[in-house]
């Protein structure tokens, strides 16, 4: 199946590095980002799929730029004759273009994807909210369908939106199981080794985090990624905490660890970098945000908390045999969120719909 992916930038994070597992298994599969910003572009460059690019240098997308993309875009879908366009991002600019491709192409199949919490992008403390909400309604009205990262994902979007309810499809996020494969459970280490993967932001609940691992002494924490509290959060760490950056080597990382923890403060739409610690055999701690539950089928695949104040007394009292077992489950569990389910399902949705 021919499906263009358009994207606003190629910064790594899951939205991206799921379409660049796509690429790898889909070569007629074709992806636009709106701006070559980040490394993902080149990733699937290399891969062999097509790589569109509109305004590789402008850092602020214009009105003048809506208009340009819409005549570029009219030459793409003319020439390369696809069976469906998915916008992945969420932004007013790739909502605008999609309501534009159905208007004027009504027998193209075209999808919006949701990858976040829909009720923190249309949250009425956001600035603007009134006119995302606006902008994203026309076009999921006049789109063919919606693509949501969870149950917990529709579930909210439509709370906020009713009337799209008959619009909304599941298709899990997924991560290529042979990069994330596992040999065999490993016994811990001591202290225990853990590690979170993922943006470095206040609503990750990272800074909490590290306050929480300054005082443990049964357990140390790896932090793998970048975001805007990076600098404040090694201020804060002491000896406990290591701070590695952004890494293309998770995999491996994950081998020489054991647990995986993640306290995020909003709720998570997902949770790929859980589903890769599940399928490398790790032991998942979270709490209850959003889809945490969700992937971990409410706690038969990792422990669930209540509040990060519960974390120190769990790690101390991890019982062999009960861990080994959700780590036993958690393999099996991950299974289901494979890059191929994801894909089988995502055109699943594209033909039917």
């Amino acid at each position: 199946m021919r499906i263009l992916h358009v994207l606003k930038t190629g910064t790594i994070g899951g939205v991206e590095k799921m379409c660049l597992d796509i690429a790898k298994k889909c070569p007629e599969h074709e992806f636009l980002f709106i701006k070559d910003v980040g490394s993902i572009p080149e990733e699937i460059r290399k891969v062999g799929n097509k790589v569109y690019t509109f305004f590789p240098e402008k850092k602020k997308l214009t009105w003048r730029c809506a208009h340009i993309a819409r005549r570029r875009i009219d030459k793409m879908i003319y020439y390369n004759r696809y069976d469906a366009i998915v916008f992945h991002h969420g932004s007013r600019f790739l909502w605008s273009l999609a309501r534009y491709i159905k208007r004027y192409f009504s027998f193209l199949k075209v999808f919006l994807y949701i990858h976040s919490d829909s009720q923190l992008v249309l949250s009425e403390e956001q600035t603007g909210f009134r006119n995302r909400r606006r902008k994203l309604v026309r076009a999921a009205e006049s789109v063919n369908g919606i693509l949501a990262i969870s149950n917990s994902a529709k579930e909210r979007t439509i709370e906020i939106l009713p009337q799209l309810k008959d619009k909304i499809h599941v298709v899990h996020n997924g991560v290529d199981l042979q990069e994330f494969s596992c040999k065999g459970l490993k016994n811990f280490h001591n202290p225990l080794r853990c590690i979170y993967v993922g943006k470095i932001s206040q609503d990750k609940g990272i800074l909490n985090l590290i306050v929480a691992f300054n005082k443990f002494e049964n357990a140390t924490l790896t932090v793998v990624g970048m975001g805007d509290v990076y600098d404040e959060c090694q201020k804060l760490a002491n000896e406990n905490v290591n701070f590695i950056g952004r890494r293309a080597n998770v995999a491996r990382l994950l081998n020489s660890h054991d647990v995986f923890v993640h306290f995020p403060l909003l709720h998570e739409g997902f949770g790929i970098s859980i589903v890769e610690a599940m399928a490398k055999g790790l032991l998942c701690i979270t709490n209850n945000k959003g889809a945490l539950p969700e992937i971990l089928e409410d706690g038969r695949g990792g422990i669930i908390l209540n509040s990060l104040s519960e974390l120190e007394g769990t790690l101390k009292n991890l019982d062999e045999e009960k861990t080994r077992k959700l780590r036993e489950n958690a393999l099996e569990i991950s299974k289901k969120y494979s890059i191929d389910n994801t894909i089988e399902n995502l055109e699943k949705v594209c033909r039917e719909f």
